[in-house]
């Protein structure tokens, strides 16, 4: 796990260049009303899994947010994804976890409205309500005994609640503690960037990774899997084909639901950057919000919203790519070698390898923060 202060240092504080301004926390928690909640499931020898939930305008506020989300390849879950297609809303938190707890992360979520006497805000009927929880999976089954349900209701309640703004813990933490991209250790990361025009404004990042191939690892533009050469990988971890990666992408500035998909789909253009090509067996699903105000647009009232100009989108598109790019190698810095089921192992990327690597190609700089 990595929060600030820990070992393993972020790829910028590396001396990874990255193009664009981050954020404070270079974190999707610098779109204001972000939160992030982490429970991680570490048990014995097998369990290495958890649930990541990310709530577009905190917990304690039910209203919800423009949206959309995007499929590069569909070989994963995203529930609530047909919802969010027709309606244009995310009515509630984005949650993640591993392919097999799907459901008890959804089922999940639901006992925590009824226990907490929530409902959804935009079925909030008289008789009760119904929702659709988003939730969104890769396969940590390399590491974690996937088909041992451990992902409970609990679990979800505890990373609703301790969600919180700031620094956002990455690598092996909640949804990627078992996870695995480019043939080494991975799991949680995230970034951002300000934008001085259109704005100013803010988007933000947060990647489960768990996806690709060491010899198509791309960092700075480096190929940087070719270098490292076949370095011990996970056992069983085969080619990536398995590998799968949910992308969240966060935003201040008002973009409606049909933007909000422009935005999405940018998102598989910095995973590209790392390398990836979207094999057949990786789910690539992507999701898109704006955290802008929506006056009463959820209650079924005539309301008066705002939008940015399709023209003064670019430069959204361009800093979802820079944020999503480098959430990813966060990802992949923030994780150290872990042991899991069946005596496997995922090594953690030598980061000194790395700055070696980088520093040949004339690629590395001096350390920055965040």
């Amino acid at each position: 796990m990595r929060a600030d202060g820990a070992a393993r240092p972020r790829a910028r504080q590396a001396g990874v260049p990255f193009d664009g301004e981050p954020g404070p926390f270079n974190a999707i928690t610098d779109v204001a009303s972000v939160e992030v909640g982490h429970a991680t499931l570490v048990q014995g020898d097998s369990v290495r899994t958890g649930v990541t939930a990310i709530w577009p305008r905190g917990r304690s506020d039910t209203a919800p947010v423009f949206g959309s989300c995007f499929s590069m390849n569909g070989n994963g879950e995203l529930t609530g994804a047909a919802w969010i297609a027709e309606s244009g809303f995310v009515d509630g938190p984005v949650m993640l976890t591993n392919t097999h707890s799907v459901g008890a992360v959804r089922d999940g979520y639901i006992r925590w409205l009824v226990d907490n006497g929530r409902r959804p805000a935009t079925n909030a009927g008289s008789d009760g309500f119904w929702a659709l929880p988003v939730v969104g999976e890769t396969c940590d089954g390399v590491l974690n005994d996937i088909n041992g349900f451990h992902v409970r209701t609990e679990h979800v309640v505890a990373a609703l609640q301790e969600a919180t703004t700031g620094a956002v813990p990455e690598g092996s933490v909640g949804a990627g503690t078992g996870t695995i991209g480019y043939g080494h250790k991975a799991g949680i990361g995230t970034s951002s960037r300000r934008l001085r025009s259109p704005g100013p404004y803010v988007v933000g990042a947060l990647v489960q990774t768990n996806c690709g191939k060491l010899q198509d690892l791309t960092i700075a533009g480096v190929p940087v899997g070719r270098e490292l050469g076949r370095a011990p990988q996970a056992a069983s971890a085969g080619d990536g084909e398995a590998g799968s990666i949910i992308v969240v992408v966060a935003t201040d500035a008002p973009v409606l639901p049909h933007q909000a998909a422009r935005l999405a789909k940018r998102a598989a253009m910095g995973l590209a950057r790392t390398g990836s090509f979207a094999a057949n067996g990786s789910g690539d699903l992507f999701v898109a919000f704006s955290t802008a105000s929506l006056g009463d647009a959820s209650q079924g009232h005539v309301a008066q919203v705002g939008m940015l100009a399709n023209e003064a989108l670019s430069p959204l598109f361009e800093a979802v790519v820079q944020a999503t790019e480098e959430a990813i190698v966060n990802s992949l810095f923030a994780a150290e070698t872990m042991r899991g089921v069946h005596g496997r192992t995922a090594p953690g990327l030598p980061l000194d390898r790395v700055q070696a690597i980088l520093r040949r190609y004339r690629r590395l700089e001096p350390s920055t923060h965040p």
